[in-house]
């Protein structure tokens, strides 16, 4: 949307790098930051957000062999879910609601 500001953040800061690659290529203004959810963000407010969270299903103890980073990238909690119910909990904080 042309004049939006957009902010991108990953807790993985080799994920940042690409983003700020990408929008370099794509000739697009974006701030990163390195952080976890929307603690980066405690004293900032957004009229949206987008979140994709990690979200396989991982039992306890279990990696199936991945990396460290891997992991993190894919490990949605026991059932799935954790990030994604965490993120959409946290948002609040930072939404713009409209009446």
């Amino acid at each position: 949307v042309k004049g939006a500001k957009v902010m991108a953040s990953d807790i993985n800061r080799e994920a940042i790098k690409v983003t700020e690659l990408n929008a370099k290529l794509n000739k697009v203004k974006i701030k990163t930051v390195v952080g976890n959810l929307f603690k980066p963000f405690k004293k900032k407010s957004f009229d949206v957000i987008a979140i994709h969270p990690p979200a396989v299903p991982y039992p306890v103890h279990k990696t199936w062999g991945l990396t460290d980073g891997m992991t993190v990238a894919t490990n949605g909690g026991y059932d799935g879910s954790k990030l994604a119910l965490a993120s959409r909990w946290e948002s609040r904080a930072v939404v713009v609601v409209f009446p």
